[in-house]
């Protein structure tokens, strides 16, 4: 199988707020991943980011598409 996204020690602030910190893991083709916590605890924040970043990526196509069939709210 393939490594379709990895995420590396990734940190996302507002302000003086940490909404991410050091979070990192990998997602292998045909693997299923469920983002579970509380509200407030950077579930939306890290998809959005992940997905701002495939935007800047040509060869993430697939990738994309199935991320937009997910749901974020």
């Amino acid at each position: 199988m393939n490594k379709i996204i990895e995420v590396d020690k990734v940190t996302k602030c507002y302000g003086t707020f940490k909404a991410l910190s050091n979070i990192s893991f990998s997602v292998w083709e045909g693997e299923i991943l469920c983002f579970l916590g509380p509200n407030g605890a950077g579930k939306s924040t890290l998809i959005i980011n992940i997905y701002t970043k495939l935007q800047v990526s040509n060869h993430v196509e697939a990738i994309k598409k199935a991320l937009e069939n997910g749901l974020i709210t």
